[in-house]
């Protein structure tokens, strides 16, 4: 029963929101046999151990449809990674056990707490037994609370990032962090620290008397009351967990979650969400039953069956551009294990900052969120042939930009196959091997993708060169059809004086309106012109116009194009405004 507390002044409002639930068992300690979402009395002051153990076990063993198959097959990949482990009773980091291991992970938030990190200095020194306990003032209170609790709960094995990875080794962060997939989904439990803001916020109920209790039970004639504690879904989202961009793939790779939050331990899994201070497990036949009668659990599947394997990547870039970083250099080092999860569902795709090769011209139809602001990032660090080159974000991707992703457009009806028609062939210029590749062309047009004209490399390779375009750089190649438009001096109406970026309508030469918009007023005051470059033709809509996809772009020297936004134009409109063939160089 949930009761809406009134605010001052008489509004409602989540927070003010008071649970009461009966007990099941008559409020006893033991409430193994308690009927199905009635009150559990929690262990004061520490989580119950003994409960963890049985939802894991009981995951482990009855959810065979839904959580087992989320485990990687790929068994080879995970003995071929070199996975570093904590040894909880050892205290050292250990090379994983020939043949593999059970092995929990921590899912934590590092902050700006300076703490004891695993270097090539102190690599050797790490590996001897009780260095991580000689070091514990060295350690932040997450971690030694996680060492603590898989240590107590009869476990061995903890894999914690800034321990089981050389933070001071390119060579090894480039092995690592794209294999975060295996890391995570190969893990028995990942354990989240839902608490706090940084490293130092432990982990509530991991040791006796670390948290405090918050249950209150009474009897009221026959019946044994309690409040409920917050429900998982109303804290969550305001965790600072929640809101950093190398958790989000944490989150979504892992296939059983504990979340330690302030109030109670949280289980997830693909199969169902538990609590400490509710019965919601199906411990016995009768809600067993239950259990498998209805989907109880708000656990984000990895394998979404209802999107395309495009379809899951659009969404999920949409989620993670929500996310912040620290460093804005890791916006795809922070996504690589997802990229890594969907790599064998995008028939083994390579990725280009990002952006799925197989179909990279339907990837490129990413626009920001409308009124959210987008800005460049930083450089990113890209492998080259020999070594790792340090490389700007190029603006095609979305990578690029501090924003929030929008790719409906791309994804309209859940799915990229086939909406698209590619209209000019792109070629990709890496500069560590002075060669030009042609990409984008492996998608899942079928017999519609062999009526393109494809150009020969050789003759794109001939005009780079002979360009004077720089050739140290990565950029994305293609000829294409160009053409000009207007826009209005003022944005579209009932926009507040504060909301940036601005909805702008695009005009033809004529006055026509043939598109809108989202871009910043400071752009917008400075180029009233507006050149767009063609990329493909739109497969969404079969009964409107034919629509073009394109490309606004804001040139350098006249040379070097700048991707400022993307958008639909008819073909009608677009054929009027006179389009010329051009070599587009997009940086």
């Amino acid at each position: 029963m949930i009761i809406n507390k009134k605010k001052p002044g008489g509004s409602f409002g989540a927070k003010q929101r008071c649970g009461i639930q009966i007990f099941g068992g008559g409020g006893d300690d033991d409430e193994w046999g308690a009927p199905i979402f009635t009150g559990r009395k929690m262990k004061k002051g520490q989580t119950d151990y003994d409960l963890v153990k049985r939802w894991v076990r009981y995951c482990m063993e009855q959810h065979t449809a839904s959580c087992r198959a989320a485990i990687p097959t790929n068994r080879t990949r995970f003995l071929e990674l070199s996975l570093r482990l904590i040894d909880v009773n050892r205290g050292c980091v250990v090379p994983v056990p020939h043949g593999g291991c059970r092995y929990f992970a921590l899912s934590y938030v590092w902050g700006s707490v300076i703490s004891l990190r695993l270097s090539k200095a102190n690599y050797t020194e790490l590996s001897q037994p009780g260095a991580l306990s000689s070091a514990g003032a060295d350690l932040p209170k997450t971690i030694t609370d996680a060492i603590y609790f898989v240590r107590n709960l009869g476990e061995t094995y903890l894999w914690v990032d800034s321990l089981c990875i050389i933070q001071d080794s390119l060579d090894d962060k480039a092995v690592q962090i794209p294999n975060m997939d295996i890391v995570y989904q190969s893990a028995v439990l990942t354990i989240v620290a839902a608490a706090g803001k940084d490293a130092n916020a432990g982990l509530p109920g991991a040791r006796p008397w670390s948290r405090q209790s918050t249950q209150v039970i009474a009897k009221v004639q026959d019946m044994t009351l309690s409040n409920v504690q917050r429900p998982f879904h109303w804290g969550m989202p305001e965790s600072a967990w929640s809101s950093r961009g190398w958790t989000f793939q944490e989150k979504v790779l892992s296939t059983r979650r504990l979340v330690f939050t302030d109030s109670q331990t949280y289980f997830e899994c693909p199969g169902a969400t538990w609590c400490e201070d509710m019965a919601q497990e199906p411990f016995n036949a009768e809600t067993h039953k239950i259990h498998q009668d209805g989907d109880m659990s708000t656990f984000p599947s990895t394998d979404a069956a209802s999107q395309s394997p495009f379809g899951r990547y659009g969404k999920l870039v949409e989620e993670y551009s929500m996310r912040n970083l620290s460093f804005e250099k890791d916006a795809i080092d922070a996504f690589s294990g997802i990229l890594s999860m969907l790599q064998p569902k995008l028939d083994g795709t390579e990725y280009i900052f990002g952006l799925p090769e197989c179909d990279l011209h339907t990837a490129l139809l990413w626009n920001p969120q409308f009124g959210c602001p987008h800005v460049r990032r930083d450089k990113s660090k890209v492998p080259g042939e020999d070594a790792t080159m340090d490389l700007d974000f190029p603006t095609w991707s979305w990578a690029g930009w501090q924003t929030h992703v929008d790719y409906r457009t791309a994804r309209a009806g859940g799915s990229l196959e086939g909406l698209t028609i590619p209209r000019t062939t792109l070629y990709m210029w890496m500069p560590d091997s002075q060669q030009l590749r042609r990409v984008g062309d492996k998608g899942t047009h079928g017999d519609q993708s062999k009526t393109l004209a494809r150009q020969d490399s050789g003759a794109v390779f001939r005009q780079i060169t002979s360009s004077g375009l720089p050739l140290d750089r990565a950029f994305l190649y293609f000829i294409t059809h160009s053409a000009r438009f207007r826009g209005d001096d003022d944005p579209s109406e009932h926009q507040k004086d504060w909301f940036e970026p601005k909805l702008y309508r695009i005009r033809s030469a004529s006055g026509d309106e043939v598109a809108h918009m989202s871009l910043p007023t400071s752009w917008h005051k400075n180029h009233r012109a507006a050149e767009f470059v063609l990329l493909s033709r739109d497969m969404s809509d079969d009964w409107g116009p034919r629509m073009l996809n394109v490309l606004l772009v804001e040139w350098d020297g006249g040379q070097i194009g700048y991707r400022v936004g993307m958008t639909l134009i008819s073909e009608d409109h677009w054929n009027t405004a006179g389009p010329v063939e051009k070599l587009v160089c997009l940086g």
